[in-house]
């Protein structure tokens, strides 16, 4: 009798045990399905400068990713340890790189997904495709890679890789861009030796389509597999240009209509870089070139378009013509600034040193250039905003960036002005100084 009573009352006991264990389980399944607070408290407004930066003189050493207002100079720590961010193209999410991973977390930080691409190790992510559900990596061995991204799935996934050693024996891919109707990708071809860097690149032109990757049969017929085996793939490869060998081709972007490039060719020999712009079908190459023009009854140095192949300036040698990117088909912005060769000298998305002016050009050369004039000694980057109407140009000293210029870029003149000059505004200070590595507009 009294062995019932103990096993009644331990039966009890248990049952009250696993009646707890259950109710725990229950509430912390129902805490989990609640969604976690933002992580960016406001969330992000999507016109944010996004920062890969550092505050040395912090206790924290707050090395990752902030983002900068750049008309109040207000700076936030958003990602520790995060690299290389990217805007998507409709500015609602942040593409970025953490040691071997690629992430993608939304403005307002409620999501994030993440991969690891098998041959990312040590690799680097470029930036978005011309959506919001593709972006484009480089791995250690310089090939191309490709992810898809999906706000409604769990994590990125690889939707394809290229390697063109079978069409450019012993050459690897750089600078991979896609035009904006997604047709064609545009990329550099060159040959890398370690401790030096590029050589040879030339720009080369290919058509992206998609490539099933997985069949199974139906019925008799060949059907894919599922939509997450279809892979990108490039086709019709060919260079864009036929310049000599002598000549290193860099820094490919595409007009917004996808009918031009623009580009820059640095002369080994003549020992400097300049922009030019070429047609998709490698036709109506032109470059752009200081002279000396006459201007308020004094001489002065302009810029101008030129037919063909520009190798050497009319005025200042020193100086080399870099793109920074287009304002719409037919204007253009292009920074003046002192040439430096080395073997970082295709790294156009970083910092920017020696800069003298930026001009916005028409293309078409049926309204007035734009010259804005910049301190040209301690510039850290230089960006333009989403909707092409500003630019930024950030300076500071030492590693330190410490304020911003806003510029406004007018609306095209009228062609009776010949030149629009615009000094240096007054300097936005940032509400932290920071050592910045990268940065994105």
């Amino acid at each position: 009798m009294r062995q019932n009573e103990q096993f009644a009352k331990f039966a009890c006991f248990l049952s009250l045990l696993i009646s707890l264990f259950a109710w725990l389980d229950q509430f912390t399944t129902s805490q989990s399905q609640i969604p976690p607070r933002p992580k960016f408290s406001p969330p992000l407004k999507g016109t944010e400068i996004l920062l890969e930066a550092d505050q040395p003189e912090s206790k924290q050493r707050r090395r990752g990713i902030w983002a900068m207002d750049p008309k109040t100079g207000k700076v936030r720590f958003l990602i520790p340890n995060g690299s290389r961010p990217f805007w998507s193209p409709k500015r609602n999410y942040i593409a970025y790189q953490k040691y071997n991973e690629i992430k993608v977390i939304d403005k307002a930080g409620r999501f994030e997904v993440s991969c690891s691409p098998v041959f990312f190790e040590k690799g680097q992510l470029v930036g978005w495709g011309h959506n919001e559900e593709l972006l484009l990596y480089i791995t250690p061995n310089f090939h191309l890679g490709f992810l898809r991204f999906n706000p409604k799935k769990t994590s990125l996934t690889e939707a394809g890789f290229v390697d063109i050693s079978d069409y450019f024996p012993k050459h690897y891919i750089g600078n991979p861009t896609i035009s904006f109707d997604g047709k064609y990708i545009v990329f550099e071809a060159f040959r890398y030796i370690p401790g030096i860097g590029k050589i040879n690149s030339k720009l080369v032109l290919a058509e992206l389509y998609e490539r099933i990757s997985s069949y199974v049969i139906i019925g008799g017929f060949l059907e894919k597999f599922s939509d997450l085996d279809i892979d990108l793939d490039i086709k019709n490869i060919r260079r864009l240009t036929s310049l000599p060998m002598e000549f290193i081709e860099i820094n490919p972007q595409w007009s917004p209509d996808n009918k031009k490039i623009a580009f820059e060719v640095v002369g080994l020999n003549k020992s400097n870089r300049i922009a030019h712009i070429i047609n998709l079908d490698g036709s109506g190459l032109k470059g752009f070139k200081l002279y000396i023009g006459h201007l308020r009854d004094k001489e002065e140095a302009l810029i101008k378009i030129q037919e063909g192949l520009v190798t050497e300036m009319e005025v200042y040698d020193d100086h080399e013509l870099r793109v920074i990117g287009w304002l719409s088909s037919s204007r253009i912005a292009i920074a003046e600034s002192i040439f430096e060769l080395n073997r970082y000298a295709d790294r156009m998305n970083e910092l920017v040193a020696g800069l003298v002016a930026v001009w916005v050009v028409d293309i078409e050369q049926t309204h007035p250039f734009v010259d804005f004039l910049t301190t040209g000694r301690n510039s850290k980057f230089l960006q333009i905003s989403p909707d092409k109407k500003q630019l930024v140009l950030g300076e500071g000293f030492d590693d330190f960036l410490t304020s911003v210029y806003l510029f406004d870029i007018p609306e095209t003149q009228n062609i009776n002005q010949l030149y629009l000059e615009f000094p240096l505004p007054e300097p936005v200070p940032l509400s932290k100084p920071l050592a910045v590595y990268w940065a994105n507009w």
